[in-house]
């Protein structure tokens, strides 16, 4: 979903619904377009990419200034050198 279209479509109220329970973000209107359902399902974007991505792990995100869910690695070299630096 776009980011106008994620503003056009939720509220504030559903932000704070959507990350209840733990989530630790922003809970104001400048980041609604970062609202977990406005992102599709990462099981099926990796499933379109089956054929031009390798899994190596799959990561948990902690901590973000925005509600933003998924880090993308690129390719396995670049998950490497994240690695081996920290």
């Amino acid at each position: 979903m776009s980011r106008s279209k994620a503003k056009d479509t939720y509220t504030l109220d559903d932000l704070i619904e959507q990350t209840a329970g733990g989530v630790e973000c922003r809970k104001d209107k400048g980041v609604i377009d970062e609202i977990p359902a406005a992102y599709k399902p990462i099981d099926e974007v990796m499933a379109n990419q089956q054929d031009l991505v390798e899994v190596v792990a799959t990561l948990k995100q902690n901590y973000s200034s925005y509600c933003s869910s998924f880090l993308i690695v690129s390719s396995v070299q670049q998950f490497q050198n994240l690695s081996r630096h920290g």
